[in-house]
């Protein structure tokens, strides 16, 4: 009998989420690296209790002063900048302008996710082509 109450529910491990989002300095990539980045891996909406809805709506009435440490359980965000000159947003862990294709992906096999906004800049159609083609087998992404 001892050994069931040494028993208890097997803790909750939380995978950290890399994800990549090409031009972070753009509008559109901006907010949606913004949103992901106060997001919770593995979380839903439905699984939220009073309580932390509570806390959330507590959290959301104050300012954001904690954007630029990450935290505990979201995704890490990183990304590419349109140039050099443009400043690093806050929720970005790391911004990469300016770098090489190979480089670009060595930087896109550390992460989990990748998103391509290719809504604002064409160039980035073909780019995101290119990270596909190297990425994954072709029969993968051929296949639709």
């Amino acid at each position: 009998m001892a050994d069931d109450d040494e028993i208890g529910r097997p803790e909750k491990v939380i995978r950290i989420q890399r994800v990549f989002i090409n031009l972070l300095d753009s509008y559109s990539s901006g907010n949606i690296g913004k949103f992901l980045s106060n997001c919770v891996v593995g979380a839903s909406l439905e699984e939220m209790t009073e309580e932390e809805e509570e806390d959330d709506e507590s959290k959301s009435a104050l300012p954001d002063a904690s954007s630029s440490k990450l935290k505990e359980g979201t995704f890490q965000i990183v990304g590419t900048l349109s140039t050099s000159r443009k400043p690093s947003p806050d929720f970005a862990l790391e911004t990469y302008a300016d770098i090489s294709r190979e480089e670009l992906l060595m930087r896109l096999m550390e992460c989990d996710v990748i998103i391509y906004n290719i809504t604002e800049d064409p160039k980035q159609a073909e780019e995101a082509l290119w990270a596909v083609s190297v990425i994954l087998p072709k029969p993968v992404w051929l296949s639709g």
